[in-house]
């Protein structure tokens, strides 16, 4: 069956960083290091505190973590599920490396797994982004992936009246096009018939925490966070696979109560699919 690489990078919100809302880390920024443009997109996110983690959820048979091997690094240690791999030294001599793969597998059984990265010490760790690779329909069937607009029927925003058409940075959206709220508790719902998909928007100061409910199933549920110290278009909000066949309606809800100042907003779906399965 196709094999599906998918990547996100650190300020998606499926990525989970220890701390009060993620305060063991801090997004790195060019005022504080010259060589920030050396990081995919110019983006990471750092830690320099001892047994700061982070940690990421997903359904495939292998993951890649990517960052920097720096001077000034130093001890990390990854985990998937149970099992604990050695300690790796992430510190090398100057220039140092970037965008390297400080963790990779791909012999993983095809299931939900979760990798958590640790540092071991109070020197620098960071996190560039992170792929991973998950499977879709059947053997040697071709991979078909499908760009759905945040406007296309499949998408039921709820209530109507409490989303706007014209989020901040439009311009930036796939497309042009976007749908976003400031109204805690209002929904948007995506329903597609396909077994593998990934739910795009921005993140940034003025992101909104949010839940994701999976066909109507409370086991399933997740619940994050748009709100980054930068502003980052076209983001991973949440991804799926391995659905199974038939319909599958994913529900995400803006949870800023209190706080209509922040804002949550989706800009398209991707969905993949192959010969043997259908697309709403």
């Amino acid at each position: 069956m196709p094999t599906l690489t998918i990547t996100i990078e650190d300020t998606s919100p499926m990525i989970i960083y220890s701390g009060s809302s993620g305060s063991d880390w801090r997004a790195g920024v060019s005022g504080d290091d010259n060589l920030a443009d050396h990081y995919s997109q110019s983006s990471f996110t750092v830690t320099q505190t001892e047994n700061a983690a982070m940690s990421f959820s997903f359904y495939g048979t292998g993951v890649q973590l990517y960052g920097a091997k720096r001077l000034n690094h130093g001890a990390y240690q990854v985990s998937i599920d149970s099992s604990v791999y050695p300690a790796v030294n992430g510190s090398v001599p100057d220039p140092g490396t970037f965008q390297t793969a400080l963790f990779s597998t791909t012999n993983l059984t095809s299931g939900y797994h979760t990798v958590r990265m640790t540092n071991l010490e109070a020197r620098y760790l960071d996190l560039d982004f992170i792929t991973w690779q998950t499977s879709v329909g059947q053997a040697n069937e071709p991979l078909i992936a499908t760009t759905v607009q945040d406007a296309d029927s499949s998408c039921k925003y709820i209530p109507e009246q409490q989303w706007s058409s014209s989020p901040a940075n439009i311009g930036m959206f796939s497309g042009g096009s976007g749908h976003v709220t400031s109204i805690a508790g209002a929904s948007v719902e995506f329903t597609f018939e396909v077994s593998t998909l990934a739910l795009y928007g921005p993140v940034g100061p003025t992101g909104a925490p949010f839940s994701v409910q999976l066909d109507n199933n409370t086991a399933n549920d997740f619940s994050s966070s748009s709100n980054k110290q930068f502003y980052r278009p076209q983001m991973i909000l949440f991804q799926a696979s391995n659905l199974g066949g038939g319909q599958h309606t994913v529900k995400l809800t803006s949870e800023a109560w209190g706080n209509s100042s922040l804002t949550l907003a989706v800009d398209y779906a991707q969905v993949y699919s192959t010969p043997s399965s259908q697309i709403r």
